[in-house]
């Protein structure tokens, strides 16, 4: 299927001479189909000689030339999309520090501990010595 551009038919229409405000209404319809329809009903209720014109012009446009396709819509969606991911990538990347930290935290304990319970033990058997020699 071809792509569709909204703004180069919009462009076409508004240098034919129909008001740009009119053209700029039919741009907000979300599929082409309903774009061209409504253009369609409009050129048909203004002028049968428009009609014929606008219309050969526009499927002439639609069908025989493959646009650049600009959707804004579409846009925003893949902007949101990679937002999201990147979100996600940041939260993953969070967790993951928040668990070294946490690891390390836990290690630091440990050897705090470790110091204690040995510093303890010296003690204990400095005592003993102590004791012992009757120092």
């Amino acid at each position: 299927m071809k792509e569709f551009d909204y703004r180069k038919v919009a462009w076409l229409f508004i240098e034919e001479g129909i008001k740009e405000e009119l053209v700029e209404d039919f741009v907000k319809f979300e599929n082409d189909f309903v774009f061209v329809n409504e253009l369609y009903s409009y050129l048909k209720d203004k002028n049968n000689d428009l009609f014929r014109i606008y219309s050969k012009r526009l499927n002439k446009e639609i069908l025989n030339v493959k646009f650049d396709k600009i959707d804004i819509k579409e846009d925003i969606s893949r902007r949101r999309q990679k937002n999201k991911e990147f979100k996600k990538r940041s939260r993953k990347k969070n967790k993951i520090k928040q668990k070294a930290k946490l690891k390390a935290c836990k290690i630091a304990k440990d050897r705090r501990d470790d110091n204690i319970k040995r510093k303890e033990q010296y003690e204990e058997v400095e005592k003993q010595i102590r004791k012992h020699y009757r120092l």
